[in-house]
Protein backbone atom coordinates (compact mmCIF):
# COMPACT_ATOMS: atom_id res chain seq x y z
CA UNK A 1 0.00 0.00 0.00
CA UNK A 2 1.26 3.51 -0.82
CA UNK A 3 2.32 5.58 1.45
CA UNK A 4 0.01 8.43 0.59
CA UNK A 5 -3.38 5.79 0.66
CA UNK A 6 -1.77 5.29 4.91
CA UNK A 7 -1.54 8.61 4.56
CA UNK A 8 -5.42 9.23 3.77
CA UNK A 9 -6.49 6.75 6.35
CA UNK A 10 -4.96 7.84 9.08
CA UNK A 11 -5.58 11.92 8.20
CA UNK A 12 -9.41 10.87 8.97
CA UNK A 13 -9.30 9.19 11.68
CA UNK A 14 -7.25 11.83 13.31
CA UNK A 15 -10.24 14.49 12.14
CA UNK A 16 -12.56 12.06 13.84
CA UNK A 17 -11.16 11.98 17.20
CA UNK A 18 -11.07 15.68 17.11
CA UNK A 19 -7.45 15.54 18.26
CA UNK A 20 -5.65 17.83 16.29
CA UNK A 21 -6.19 21.65 17.17
CA UNK A 22 -7.90 24.02 15.00
CA UNK A 23 -5.13 26.68 15.42
CA UNK A 24 -2.40 24.16 13.55
CA UNK A 25 -5.03 23.35 10.91
CA UNK A 26 -5.55 26.25 10.29
CA UNK A 27 -2.41 27.68 8.23
CA UNK A 28 -2.38 24.90 6.37
CA UNK A 29 -3.58 25.06 2.26
CA UNK A 30 -7.05 24.32 1.29
CA UNK A 31 -9.83 22.11 3.42
CA UNK A 32 -11.15 18.40 2.88
CA UNK A 33 -14.00 16.64 4.15
CA UNK A 34 -13.76 13.48 6.69
CA UNK A 35 -15.52 11.09 7.35
CA UNK A 36 -14.64 7.92 9.95
CA UNK A 37 -16.94 5.79 10.49
CA UNK A 38 -16.95 2.82 12.76
CA UNK A 39 -18.19 -0.21 12.15
CA UNK A 40 -19.99 -2.73 13.94
CA UNK A 41 -21.48 0.20 15.24
CA UNK A 42 -19.95 1.02 19.35
CA UNK A 43 -17.19 -1.66 18.41
CA UNK A 44 -14.32 1.11 19.26
CA UNK A 45 -13.22 4.73 19.34
CA UNK A 46 -10.67 6.54 17.31
CA UNK A 47 -7.68 9.04 18.47
CA UNK A 48 -6.15 10.97 16.70
CA UNK A 49 -2.32 12.62 16.65
CA UNK A 50 -0.34 15.31 14.73
CA UNK A 51 2.50 13.36 13.59
CA UNK A 52 4.88 16.60 14.37
CA UNK A 53 3.86 16.78 18.17
CA UNK A 54 1.55 13.97 18.98
CA UNK A 55 -1.15 16.19 20.25
CA UNK A 56 -4.27 14.45 21.31
CA UNK A 57 -7.54 15.11 20.43
CA UNK A 58 -10.43 15.08 23.52
CA UNK A 59 -13.73 15.09 21.62
CA UNK A 60 -13.76 12.05 19.15
CA UNK A 61 -16.04 12.72 15.83
CA UNK A 62 -17.91 11.42 13.12
CA UNK A 63 -17.26 13.96 10.36
CA UNK A 64 -14.64 16.48 9.29
CA UNK A 65 -13.53 19.79 7.66
CA UNK A 66 -10.12 20.20 7.60
CA UNK A 67 -7.33 22.11 6.13
CA UNK A 68 -5.25 19.47 3.89
CA UNK A 69 -1.49 18.12 3.60
CA UNK A 70 -0.92 17.74 7.55
CA UNK A 71 0.38 14.27 8.57
CA UNK A 72 -1.82 12.20 11.15
CA UNK A 73 -1.49 9.41 13.02
CA UNK A 74 -4.53 7.68 14.22
CA UNK A 75 -5.29 4.66 16.57
CA UNK A 76 -8.33 2.54 16.80
CA UNK A 77 -9.46 0.97 20.14
CA UNK A 78 -11.60 -1.40 20.27
CA UNK A 79 -14.22 -1.70 23.25
CA UNK A 80 -15.46 -4.42 25.82
CA UNK A 81 -16.04 -7.48 23.17
CA UNK A 82 -14.35 -6.01 19.94
CA UNK A 83 -11.32 -6.73 18.56
CA UNK A 84 -9.75 -4.08 15.94
CA UNK A 85 -9.25 -5.57 12.27
CA UNK A 86 -8.40 -3.29 9.73
CA UNK A 87 -8.92 0.24 8.22
CA UNK A 88 -10.64 1.02 5.19
CA UNK A 89 -9.83 3.67 2.93
CA UNK A 90 -12.26 5.63 0.27
CA UNK A 91 -10.87 9.18 -1.30
CA UNK A 92 -13.46 9.59 -4.28
CA UNK A 93 -11.20 8.27 -7.07
CA UNK A 94 -12.12 4.91 -7.46
CA UNK A 95 -10.54 2.65 -5.40
CA UNK A 96 -10.48 1.10 -1.72
CA UNK A 97 -7.48 0.87 0.36
CA UNK A 98 -7.06 -1.38 3.35
CA UNK A 99 -4.28 -0.52 6.18
CA UNK A 100 -3.65 -3.02 8.91
CA UNK A 101 -0.94 -1.30 11.13
CA UNK A 102 -2.39 0.46 14.05
CA UNK A 103 -1.91 3.21 14.68
CA UNK A 104 -0.86 4.31 11.44
CA UNK A 105 0.31 7.94 9.73
CA UNK A 106 -1.08 9.39 6.94
CA UNK A 107 -1.00 12.69 4.75
CA UNK A 108 -4.78 13.95 4.09
CA UNK A 109 -4.88 15.63 0.63
CA UNK A 110 -9.00 15.20 -0.52
CA UNK A 111 -12.01 13.93 0.54
CA UNK A 112 -11.49 10.87 2.18
CA UNK A 113 -14.20 8.56 4.10
CA UNK A 114 -11.70 6.23 6.80
CA UNK A 115 -13.42 3.75 8.38
CA UNK A 116 -12.16 1.49 11.61
CA UNK A 117 -13.07 -2.18 11.23
CA UNK A 118 -13.53 -4.75 14.35
CA UNK A 119 -14.30 -8.15 14.57
CA UNK A 120 -16.35 -9.31 17.25
CA UNK A 121 -19.91 -7.56 19.02
CA UNK A 122 -19.90 -4.78 20.91
CA UNK A 123 -20.90 -4.62 24.60
CA UNK A 124 -24.42 -3.65 25.15
CA UNK A 125 -26.20 -2.66 28.40
CA UNK A 126 -29.92 -3.30 29.54
CA UNK A 127 -32.60 -0.34 29.69
CA UNK A 128 -35.43 -0.90 32.36
CA UNK A 129 -38.20 1.31 31.79
CA UNK A 130 -41.13 1.13 34.56
CA UNK A 131 -44.07 2.63 33.79
CA UNK A 132 -46.31 3.44 36.49
CA UNK A 133 -50.30 3.55 36.50
CA UNK A 134 -51.98 6.18 33.94
CA UNK A 135 -49.65 6.08 30.94
CA UNK A 136 -47.55 4.62 28.47
CA UNK A 137 -44.24 5.26 27.33
CA UNK A 138 -42.45 4.67 23.86
CA UNK A 139 -38.86 3.85 23.11
CA UNK A 140 -36.80 4.93 20.16
CA UNK A 141 -34.97 3.13 18.86
CA UNK A 142 -35.71 -0.82 19.99
CA UNK A 143 -32.80 -2.70 21.82
CA UNK A 144 -30.91 -5.38 20.30
CA UNK A 145 -32.42 -8.94 19.77
CA UNK A 146 -30.40 -9.26 22.85
CA UNK A 147 -32.47 -6.47 24.56
CA UNK A 148 -29.42 -4.13 25.05
CA UNK A 149 -27.55 -0.78 23.71
CA UNK A 150 -24.53 -0.12 22.14
CA UNK A 151 -22.82 2.42 24.35
CA UNK A 152 -23.14 5.97 22.85
CA UNK A 153 -26.82 4.96 21.79
CA UNK A 154 -29.19 8.17 21.85
CA UNK A 155 -32.42 7.01 23.50
CA UNK A 156 -35.45 8.79 23.09
CA UNK A 157 -38.07 8.29 25.65
CA UNK A 158 -42.06 9.63 25.11
CA UNK A 159 -44.56 8.96 28.05
CA UNK A 160 -48.12 9.48 27.55
CA UNK A 161 -50.30 10.25 30.33
CA UNK A 162 -53.92 8.31 29.90
CA UNK A 163 -57.18 9.94 30.43
CA UNK A 164 -57.97 10.74 33.91
CA UNK A 165 -53.76 11.40 34.56
CA UNK A 166 -51.05 13.70 34.01
CA UNK A 167 -47.55 12.81 33.39
CA UNK A 168 -45.86 13.50 36.66
CA UNK A 169 -41.93 12.81 36.88
CA UNK A 170 -39.49 10.85 35.63
CA UNK A 171 -36.52 8.89 37.92
CA UNK A 172 -33.84 7.62 37.50
CA UNK A 173 -32.78 9.58 34.00
CA UNK A 174 -28.79 9.53 33.46
CA UNK A 175 -26.22 12.64 34.19
CA UNK A 176 -27.19 14.77 30.99
CA UNK A 177 -30.20 13.89 30.16
CA UNK A 178 -32.62 16.31 28.73
CA UNK A 179 -36.48 16.40 29.07
CA UNK A 180 -39.01 18.47 27.25
CA UNK A 181 -42.72 18.90 28.44
CA UNK A 182 -45.45 17.91 26.31
CA UNK A 183 -48.96 20.02 25.02
CA UNK A 184 -50.47 22.78 26.63
CA UNK A 185 -51.64 22.48 30.78
CA UNK A 186 -54.89 23.37 29.40
CA UNK A 187 -56.69 19.81 29.00
CA UNK A 188 -54.93 18.85 32.39
CA UNK A 189 -55.01 19.78 35.77
CA UNK A 190 -51.47 20.00 37.29
CA UNK A 191 -49.08 18.97 34.72
CA UNK A 192 -48.76 18.01 30.86
CA UNK A 193 -50.21 15.03 29.00
CA UNK A 194 -46.88 13.82 27.21
CA UNK A 195 -42.86 14.02 28.36
CA UNK A 196 -40.00 13.08 26.22
CA UNK A 197 -36.45 12.63 27.69
CA UNK A 198 -33.57 12.06 25.45
CA UNK A 199 -30.19 10.32 26.71
CA UNK A 200 -26.92 8.52 25.62
CA UNK A 201 -26.54 5.37 26.85
CA UNK A 202 -23.11 5.12 28.77
CA UNK A 203 -24.26 2.18 30.78
CA UNK A 204 -27.07 0.10 32.93
CA UNK A 205 -29.78 2.40 33.18
CA UNK A 206 -33.59 1.98 34.62
CA UNK A 207 -35.73 4.34 34.19
CA UNK A 208 -39.26 5.17 35.86
CA UNK A 209 -42.35 7.78 34.51
CA UNK A 210 -44.61 8.37 37.11
CA UNK A 211 -47.93 9.64 36.43
CA UNK A 212 -50.69 11.19 38.56
CA UNK A 213 -54.40 11.32 38.78
CA UNK A 214 -55.86 14.50 37.64
CA UNK A 215 -57.42 16.16 40.58
CA UNK A 216 -58.62 19.72 41.65
CA UNK A 217 -58.69 20.73 45.60
CA UNK A 218 -61.83 22.18 47.00
CA UNK A 219 -62.29 23.29 50.67
CA UNK A 220 -65.95 24.50 51.09
CA UNK A 221 -68.77 22.13 51.08
CA UNK A 222 -71.22 25.00 50.62
CA UNK A 223 -75.35 24.94 51.40
CA UNK A 224 -75.13 28.99 50.40
CA UNK A 225 -74.05 30.23 47.21
CA UNK A 226 -70.77 29.57 45.28
CA UNK A 227 -69.09 32.47 45.78
CA UNK A 228 -65.86 31.76 46.94
CA UNK A 229 -62.58 29.72 45.21
CA UNK A 230 -62.61 26.50 46.60
CA UNK A 231 -66.45 26.47 47.20
CA UNK A 232 -68.96 23.77 45.70
CA UNK A 233 -72.51 22.63 46.48
CA UNK A 234 -74.83 19.32 45.63
CA UNK A 235 -78.49 20.58 44.01
CA UNK A 236 -81.53 18.80 44.82
CA UNK A 237 -83.02 20.48 41.61
CA UNK A 238 -80.12 21.25 38.85
CA UNK A 239 -82.34 23.72 37.53
CA UNK A 240 -82.26 25.94 41.02
CA UNK A 241 -79.39 27.42 41.72
CA UNK A 242 -80.42 27.49 45.64
CA UNK A 243 -81.92 23.67 45.84
CA UNK A 244 -78.77 22.86 47.96
CA UNK A 245 -78.45 19.70 50.04
CA UNK A 246 -76.20 18.79 53.10
CA UNK A 247 -75.02 15.10 50.40
CA UNK A 248 -77.15 14.04 47.71
CA UNK A 249 -78.29 10.11 47.88
CA UNK A 250 -77.06 6.88 46.36
CA UNK A 251 -77.94 6.63 42.09
CA UNK A 252 -80.12 9.87 42.62
CA UNK A 253 -79.25 12.45 40.09
CA UNK A 254 -78.07 15.74 41.47
CA UNK A 255 -76.37 18.84 40.39
CA UNK A 256 -73.08 19.64 41.28
CA UNK A 257 -72.11 23.43 41.33
CA UNK A 258 -68.64 23.79 41.72
CA UNK A 259 -66.53 27.44 41.51
CA UNK A 260 -64.32 27.21 38.46
CA UNK A 261 -61.03 28.63 40.79
CA UNK A 262 -60.03 25.41 42.94
CA UNK A 263 -58.54 25.77 47.13
CA UNK A 264 -55.83 27.43 45.72
CA UNK A 265 -56.63 29.90 43.80
CA UNK A 266 -56.67 28.47 40.24
CA UNK A 267 -58.85 29.00 37.43
CA UNK A 268 -59.83 25.44 36.23
CA UNK A 269 -62.38 26.80 33.32
CA UNK A 270 -59.98 25.86 30.37
CA UNK A 271 -59.90 22.42 32.68
CA UNK A 272 -63.62 21.87 32.87
CA UNK A 273 -64.55 22.75 29.29
CA UNK A 274 -62.96 19.27 28.55
CA UNK A 275 -65.01 17.02 30.56
CA UNK A 276 -67.64 14.74 28.99
CA UNK A 277 -71.26 13.20 29.55
CA UNK A 278 -69.89 9.56 31.07
CA UNK A 279 -66.98 10.59 32.62
CA UNK A 280 -66.00 9.61 36.13
CA UNK A 281 -65.52 12.05 39.27
CA UNK A 282 -64.35 10.79 42.25
CA UNK A 283 -64.77 12.82 45.50
CA UNK A 284 -62.17 12.10 48.16
CA UNK A 285 -61.94 13.22 52.07
CA UNK A 286 -58.40 11.69 53.27
CA UNK A 287 -57.95 7.70 53.12
CA UNK A 288 -60.61 6.00 52.77
CA UNK A 289 -63.54 8.39 52.23
CA UNK A 290 -64.62 8.38 48.44
CA UNK A 291 -67.96 8.69 46.85
CA UNK A 292 -67.61 7.88 42.64
CA UNK A 293 -69.67 9.90 40.33
CA UNK A 294 -70.51 9.63 36.74
CA UNK A 295 -71.58 12.80 34.39
CA UNK A 296 -74.90 12.80 33.38
CA UNK A 297 -75.25 15.74 31.69
CA UNK A 298 -73.22 19.14 30.90
CA UNK A 299 -75.35 22.29 31.82
CA UNK A 300 -74.08 25.78 30.39
CA UNK A 301 -72.77 27.79 32.87
CA UNK A 302 -75.28 29.53 35.24
CA UNK A 303 -76.52 32.76 33.63
CA UNK A 304 -74.43 35.95 35.24
CA UNK A 305 -72.62 33.52 36.34
CA UNK A 306 -69.34 32.36 34.56
CA UNK A 307 -66.91 31.80 37.58
CA UNK A 308 -69.21 28.30 38.24
CA UNK A 309 -69.90 25.13 36.40
CA UNK A 310 -72.90 22.62 36.74
CA UNK A 311 -73.08 19.36 36.18
CA UNK A 312 -75.57 16.62 36.39
CA UNK A 313 -74.06 13.69 38.33
CA UNK A 314 -75.61 10.30 39.38
CA UNK A 315 -73.59 8.04 42.29
CA UNK A 316 -72.04 4.93 41.36
CA UNK A 317 -70.07 3.90 44.31
CA UNK A 318 -68.67 4.83 47.63
CA UNK A 319 -66.10 3.54 50.32
CA UNK A 320 -67.46 5.33 53.91
CA UNK A 321 -64.70 3.31 55.87
CA UNK A 322 -62.44 6.70 56.73
CA UNK A 323 -65.53 9.22 56.88
CA UNK A 324 -66.23 10.78 59.70
CA UNK A 325 -69.45 12.13 61.42
CA UNK A 326 -68.52 16.00 60.01
CA UNK A 327 -68.32 14.60 55.94
CA UNK A 328 -71.72 16.18 55.91
CA UNK A 329 -71.41 19.21 57.64
CA UNK A 330 -71.91 22.51 55.33
CA UNK A 331 -70.06 25.24 55.11
CA UNK A 332 -67.13 24.22 57.17
CA UNK A 333 -63.63 24.10 55.91
CA UNK A 334 -63.20 20.76 54.69
CA UNK A 335 -59.66 19.85 52.67
CA UNK A 336 -61.65 16.86 49.54
CA UNK A 337 -60.16 16.45 45.93
CA UNK A 338 -62.23 16.18 42.87
CA UNK A 339 -60.57 13.57 40.46
CA UNK A 340 -61.72 13.95 37.05
CA UNK A 341 -61.87 11.59 34.06
CA UNK A 342 -61.28 8.16 36.12
CA UNK A 343 -61.15 4.80 34.65
CA UNK A 344 -63.17 1.96 35.99
CA UNK A 345 -60.85 1.03 38.85
CA UNK A 346 -58.87 2.64 41.62
CA UNK A 347 -54.94 2.13 42.15
CA UNK A 348 -53.96 0.92 45.54
CA UNK A 349 -51.37 2.47 47.29
CA UNK A 350 -49.28 -0.33 45.90
CA UNK A 351 -49.56 0.39 42.56
CA UNK A 352 -52.54 -2.73 41.82
CA UNK A 353 -55.77 -1.93 40.37
CA UNK A 354 -58.54 -2.32 42.72
CA UNK A 355 -62.13 -3.05 41.75
CA UNK A 356 -64.51 -0.54 42.44
CA UNK A 357 -68.79 -0.87 41.66
CA UNK A 358 -68.37 -1.53 37.94
CA UNK A 359 -66.78 -4.32 35.51
CA UNK A 360 -63.24 -3.96 34.53
CA UNK A 361 -61.56 -4.85 31.00
CA UNK A 362 -58.32 -7.08 30.75
CA UNK A 363 -55.87 -6.93 30.24
CA UNK A 364 -55.25 -5.78 33.77
CA UNK A 365 -53.96 -6.88 37.31
CA UNK A 366 -56.84 -6.00 40.05
CA UNK A 367 -57.32 -7.30 44.13
CA UNK A 368 -61.07 -8.66 43.67
CA UNK A 369 -60.97 -9.30 47.61
CA UNK A 370 -59.13 -8.29 50.75
CA UNK A 371 -56.21 -11.32 49.94
CA UNK A 372 -56.70 -12.21 46.30
CA UNK A 373 -55.31 -10.49 43.10
CA UNK A 374 -55.86 -12.04 39.45
CA UNK A 375 -54.89 -11.00 36.34
CA UNK A 376 -57.75 -10.67 33.79
CA UNK A 377 -56.87 -11.49 30.30
CA UNK A 378 -57.28 -9.62 27.07
CA UNK A 379 -60.28 -9.79 25.47
CA UNK A 380 -62.61 -10.29 28.84
CA UNK A 381 -64.42 -7.59 30.76
CA UNK A 382 -65.90 -9.08 34.33
CA UNK A 383 -67.86 -7.93 37.40
CA UNK A 384 -66.96 -8.82 40.45
CA UNK A 385 -69.09 -9.52 43.76
CA UNK A 386 -69.84 -12.47 46.02
CA UNK A 387 -71.75 -14.72 48.47
CA UNK A 388 -71.85 -16.35 51.71
CA UNK A 389 -72.22 -20.17 52.10
CA UNK A 390 -70.69 -20.42 54.87
CA UNK A 391 -67.67 -18.64 53.92
CA UNK A 392 -67.26 -15.64 51.91
CA UNK A 393 -66.95 -16.47 47.76
CA UNK A 394 -65.72 -14.18 45.35
CA UNK A 395 -67.10 -14.41 41.86
CA UNK A 396 -66.30 -12.93 38.82
CA UNK A 397 -68.86 -12.84 35.84
CA UNK A 398 -68.01 -12.47 31.96
CA UNK A 399 -69.71 -9.56 30.97
CA UNK A 400 -70.17 -10.61 27.65
CA UNK A 401 -70.97 -14.21 28.49
CA UNK A 402 -72.68 -14.68 31.54
CA UNK A 403 -70.54 -17.42 32.70
CA UNK A 404 -68.67 -17.20 36.19
CA UNK A 405 -65.75 -18.34 38.18
CA UNK A 406 -65.66 -18.54 41.94
CA UNK A 407 -62.83 -19.18 44.40
CA UNK A 408 -63.30 -19.64 48.05
CA UNK A 409 -61.13 -17.54 50.74
CA UNK A 410 -58.18 -19.85 50.69
CA UNK A 411 -58.04 -18.42 47.16
CA UNK A 412 -59.45 -21.97 45.58
CA UNK A 413 -61.25 -22.33 43.05
CA UNK A 414 -64.55 -23.28 44.00
CA UNK A 415 -66.90 -23.23 41.29
CA UNK A 416 -67.61 -22.24 37.48
CA UNK A 417 -70.66 -22.19 35.52
CA UNK A 418 -69.76 -22.19 31.80
CA UNK A 419 -72.93 -20.44 29.53
CA UNK A 420 -72.77 -21.42 25.85
CA UNK A 421 -72.20 -18.31 23.40
CA UNK A 422 -73.29 -20.34 20.13
CA UNK A 423 -75.32 -23.29 18.84
CA UNK A 424 -73.40 -26.55 18.36
CA UNK A 425 -71.33 -27.29 15.88
CA UNK A 426 -70.49 -23.69 14.79
CA UNK A 427 -67.55 -22.95 13.25
CA UNK A 428 -66.83 -19.08 14.02
CA UNK A 429 -63.53 -19.53 14.43
CA UNK A 430 -63.36 -16.34 16.18
CA UNK A 431 -65.22 -17.29 19.27
CA UNK A 432 -64.06 -16.68 22.75
CA UNK A 433 -63.00 -19.71 24.50
CA UNK A 434 -63.84 -18.15 27.89
CA UNK A 435 -62.89 -21.81 29.35
CA UNK A 436 -59.44 -21.14 28.42
CA UNK A 437 -59.61 -17.42 29.90
CA UNK A 438 -60.79 -18.88 33.22
CA UNK A 439 -57.82 -21.07 33.33
CA UNK A 440 -55.38 -17.78 32.98
CA UNK A 441 -57.26 -15.93 35.78
CA UNK A 442 -57.14 -19.50 37.93
CA UNK A 443 -52.96 -19.65 36.95
CA UNK A 444 -52.30 -15.52 37.71
CA UNK A 445 -54.03 -15.59 41.10
CA UNK A 446 -52.09 -14.29 44.25
CA UNK A 447 -53.21 -15.15 47.60
CA UNK A 448 -51.85 -11.71 49.86
CA UNK A 449 -53.20 -12.79 53.57
CA UNK A 450 -51.80 -14.45 56.29
CA UNK A 451 -53.34 -17.50 56.93
CA UNK A 452 -54.65 -19.92 53.97
CA UNK A 453 -56.61 -22.37 55.99
CA UNK A 454 -60.16 -20.59 55.56
CA UNK A 455 -62.95 -23.00 54.98
CA UNK A 456 -63.63 -23.18 51.13
CA UNK A 457 -67.03 -21.47 50.46
CA UNK A 458 -68.52 -24.52 48.67
CA UNK A 459 -71.80 -24.15 46.69
CA UNK A 460 -71.04 -20.64 45.63
CA UNK A 461 -73.63 -19.15 43.52
CA UNK A 462 -73.79 -16.29 41.12
CA UNK A 463 -72.28 -13.28 42.68
CA UNK A 464 -74.61 -9.94 42.06
CA UNK A 465 -73.00 -6.67 41.01
CA UNK A 466 -71.44 -4.94 44.37
CA UNK A 467 -74.13 -2.39 45.48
Amino acid sequence: MSKRNIALALWALAAVAGMVTAGVLATRGSTHRLLTPVTPEGCGTVLVREASNGGLASDPAREWTLPGDVSIEVEALADEGCTFSRWTLEDGSGGVVEAAMNPTQFRLTRDTTATAHFTGAPRGYVLAVMVGEGGSVAVNPEPREDGTYVLGTVVTLVAEAEKGYDFSVWRGLPKGATVTAGPAAVTTTRGTETSTASFTVDGPVAVAAAFRVESTSYNLHTMGAVSAPGSYAFLSDVNDLTSTIDWPDRYTPVGLLLHVADATGASRAAFYGTIEAGDRIDWTWGDQCLVRFKVAELRPDPTGHRLRTLLVVESLAHDYRGCGDELTDPDELQPVQFRWRQPPWLVGPDGVREVFGEPVPGPGRYWISDNLIVTIPDGMTVRVGGAYTGGWCTGLTDVESGSSIWFDEAGEEAGRELIEQASSGSDDASLRDVGALFREIRASLEWRGENRTASRGRGCRSPEPPE
